[in-house]
């Protein structure tokens, strides 16, 4: 996915952008705005390659989860309602994930989340596990519009 722009996204209840699912993807120099819930959304052991991309007033900047490796490079995360970025365990067949981010803004650096099965690297220093509910998430702020 390249030279893309994503905006509105979800507005009227829940909605990721980009989703991907046993995916190995590259997303470049596109632009994220007014996202719902995730701008970019890596599951089931995907590989996601971020690079030169702005995501701007999501719930969720970048999420990887359930055994997803995603490495962002050279973009920038501002003014994520939740976390500008997010690696856990949604289904425990998966395993953790990872995100390992590299010359990356981040508008609100406390707002990097890691369960205690996965793992976040920003510029080399790995952020600080703990534990998420994201059974409470996927009920409140990640809930699906679709009935």
């Amino acid at each position: 996915i390249s030279h893309c722009k994503f905006q509105n996204i979800g507005i009227l209840g829940g909605g990721d952008a980009v989703d991907f699912s046993g995916s190995n993807i590259k997303v470049e120099y596109s632009d994220f705005t007014l996202i719902s819930d995730k701008a970019i959304s890596a599951g089931e052991k995907s590989k996601v390659e971020v690079s030169h991309v702005n995501i701007q007033d999501s719930s969720i900047g970048i999420a990887s989860k359930d055994g997803s490796s995603t490495t962002v490079v050279d973009s920038s995360i501002i003014n994520s309602n939740y976390a500008a970025m997010m690696a856990y365990v949604k289904k425990i067949e998966y395993g953790g994930a990872s995100i390992n981010a590299l010359n990356t803004h981040i508008g609100k650096l406390g707002a990097v989340k890691s369960d205690m099965f996965s793992s976040i690297l920003i510029d080399g220093i790995r952020v600080k596990q703990s534990k998420i509910n994201t059974k409470q998430l996927y009920k409140t702020i990640m809930k699906s519009s679709r009935k």
